[in-house]
């Protein structure tokens, strides 16, 4: 018997594929457990065109050789042709905005009409955001900034670091759809960084690899229970984050992420006054390193 290194179920080797090379704990995955991966990978690519790339769709992430199997062909063509244009859009957002701007100026005859009804227009998608908690953000990334939209709210009193939330049915896709997050930090006024728990991607003795979520996937972040490790944060008791990883105590667990979730200030409390999210309450080491 082999395990699935995505839903760690055990079945007979030959209702598995081994689609990289990987070997040991990492070898085996069930075909639909890599199209349901590559599906969410693409989906990311889609709508995260500055942080997730097509590579990870057809590479694996451990091994970083491609796969065997050919890639989930849903909507691979459709990302493919979309990608370059949102990369774009994105890159050149102000000189488009600029050009849309400059060309309304010399719209002859009707620049009256025109910029009434464009001022009109625009007055009411600001107050129907600032009515619905919307605010526009500036944010920063490895190729540059961009703008986009967030949700706030007055902050949330049960809020504070070691808070487990769960999406709640308003999420309907993406990697954040049926998760679990372990908050780390936390404060109105700067924000929340949390790690999905339910993302896991495989197993080695007592050390559990997962996604952290979409922000800087290429970035590692460590969870453990080690107290006594120097330099590492306490989030609750039980469960620390970071620190100077010599060596791992036999009896010690930990959890490694690739990336990590993020919330700008008061995001998170306007998400979860939406019904976006549900707070579940204190967590624990057997919520965590399970």
């Amino acid at each position: 018997m082999e395990q699935c290194r995505f839903c760690l179920d055990q079945e007979d080797p030959k209702k598995l594929i081994s689609p990289c090379n990987c070997t040991g704990s990492q070898k085996y995955i069930h075909q639909a457990c890599l199209n349901k991966w590559q599906e969410t990978m693409m989906k990311n690519v889609f709508t995260y065109p500055e942080t997730f790339s097509l590579s990870q769709v057809s590479k694996c992430g451990v091994c970083k050789s491609k796969y065997i199997t050919k890639p989930y062909s849903k909507y691979w063509k459709w990302i493919k042709f979309f990608t370059p244009f949102i990369s774009i859009i994105q890159q050149y957002s102000y000189s488009i905005i600029l050009f849309l701007v400059t060309l309304a100026l010399f719209s002859g005859l009707i620049l009256i009409t025109f910029l009434t009804n464009l001022l009109c227009i625009l007055i009411i998608c600001v107050a129907i955001c600032y009515w619905k908690g919307i605010r526009p953000r500036i944010f920063a990334t490895i190729d540059g900034i961009r703008l986009g939209f967030i949700r706030v709210g007055n902050p949330v009193a049960e809020i504070m670091p070691g808070m487990i939330i769960s999406a709640t049915s308003a999420i309907t896709q993406g990697i954040f759809m049926n998760s679990k997050i372990l908050i780390t930090n936390y404060s109105p006024e700067t924000g929340a960084v949390g790690f999905i728990l339910n993302k896991r991607i495989g197993i080695e003795e007592n050390l559990f690899y997962g996604i952290g979520g979409p922000v800087s996937p290429n970035s590692q972040h460590i969870i453990h229970n080690m107290g006594e490790l120097p330099q590492s944060a306490r989030v609750v008791d039980g469960i620390y984050i970071g620190g100077v990883l010599n060596q791992i105590h036999p009896e010690a667990k930990c959890m490694h992420f690739l990336g990590y979730s993020g919330w700008a200030p008061y995001q998170l409390d306007g998400e979860i006054r939406a019904g976006v999210w549900e707070i579940v309450g204190i967590a624990t080491p057997d919520d965590v390193f399970i």
